[in-house]
């Protein structure tokens, strides 16, 4: 479904239109922080969370999600109405600032679009979830990484120590997790399309 006109709070949620994932903010188990995510919406919130707008920047109460002025996404504070982040740094034409849209897919996909363009989406920004449909690779033209983040905790979305995704520095096809600045695992190089990496054995360095 699109996000609607006026904003979304507190316990409103933005459902897919199959009703297979939501969109809301939450407060993880014995936590007093909140955040803005995307979650299963068929399994238990707390268990089924795949994206976190927010990590870095969790707040204090239930905020607010909306469309701004400016064609993009915004987290607000829930009180000040201060800006939180900026979901989308989407570079949105002057003519389109006003005649965007923002829809949760099927997919768990968030996208901001005009018109059939896509200017955002969540998918290109992970968390700590791969789900169907998503990939992690590196822009060579931006440098831009996508990659996937662990969780501080269990019970807390902001960024942990680990991730997950491919350095530009060594050959292509061969996955790392870093822990910190270190490599903790790395796959084998993958070359063609028959070539298959298993991620089943992480006790040490392929």
């Amino acid at each position: 479904m699109k996000v609607p006109e006026k904003p979304i709070t507190a316990n409103q949620t933005l459902t897919s239109s199959s009703g297979s994932f939501a969109l809301g903010f939450f407060s993880p188990p014995n936590s007093t922080r909140y955040f803005l995510g995307i979650w299963y919406n068929t399994i238990p919130k707390t268990e089924s969370i795949v994206w976190v707008a927010n990590r870095a920047s969790p707040l204090d109460s239930p905020g607010v999600f909306a469309l701004s002025a400016d064609g993009n996404l915004v987290v607000l504070d829930g009180i000040t109405r201060k800006l939180v982040i900026r979901s989308s740094n989407a570079s949105v034409p002057a003519s389109a600032m006003n005649a965007t849209s923002a829809e949760l897919l099927d997919s768990g996909n968030l996208q901001l679009r005009h018109g059939e363009d896509t200017l955002w989406q969540s998918f290109d920004h992970p968390s700590d979830t791969l789900l169907p449909g998503m990939r992690l690779c590196v822009n060579k033209r931006t440098g831009y990484q996508m990659r996937l983040t662990s969780w501080a905790a269990l019970e807390d979305p902001q960024p942990g120590k680990f991730t997950l995704g491919f350095d530009p520095k060594v050959a292509p096809g061969q996955v790392f997790i870093w822990k910190e600045n270190a490599t903790y695992w790395r796959s084998i190089i993958c070359i063609g399309k028959k070539t298959q990496t298993t991620f089943g054995n992480l006790g040490g360095l392929s």
